[in-house]
């Protein structure tokens, strides 16, 4: 227990390194980036379940999706005018292509549990069928004396 509680005293610092390097390196796209990841701390709050899962989808198909932009911004050097930023923050394209990765991410989760339930039945569907047709034929080469006894009989 003690490796939890000294993990989580050396996160916070670390995060805070992070961001601070980040706002020094990116400067007006630090905003960009803390806004564009709202989705991701919504979904890293409302996880409860061990390891986060559902909060590192959300945030790999958030995060993917808001590189374009932050790299556009930063196509022509690090040092971004003012007016570039504006013009950023207030496309509407650009917001919507970025809170559409993070609900992606979302679509993800909930679809997920879907698609693999169907994919497990659809295997145990398969299975019961091969095996309906594997006794089918051994009784066909056997005959009815290996057959089970019944409750019937």
């Amino acid at each position: 227990m003690a490796k939890n509680s000294g993990m989580s005293k050396l996160t916070l610092p670390f995060l805070l390194l992070i961001a601070v390097g980040m706002l020094v390196y990116l400067k007006l796209g630090f905003m960009f980036m803390i806004i564009a990841a709202l989705p991701s701390f919504v979904a890293y709050f409302i996880d409860r379940l061990p390891g986060k899962p559902t909060f590192y989808t959300v945030f790999a198909c958030n995060a993917a999706a808001a590189i374009h932009p932050i790299a556009d911004l930063y196509s022509h050097g690090v040092a971004m005018s003012h007016e570039r930023f504006a013009d950023a923050m207030g496309n509407g394209n650009i917001w919507l292509f970025v809170y559409c990765g993070a609900a992606a991410g979302w679509g993800l989760v909930y679809a997920c549990h879907f698609i693999a339930h169907f994919a497990v039945e659809t295997y145990h569907e398969y299975q019961l069928f091969h095996l309906k047709q594997q006794q089918d034929w051994l009784l066909g080469e056997w005959g009815d004396d290996i057959k089970p006894a019944t409750d019937e009989d």
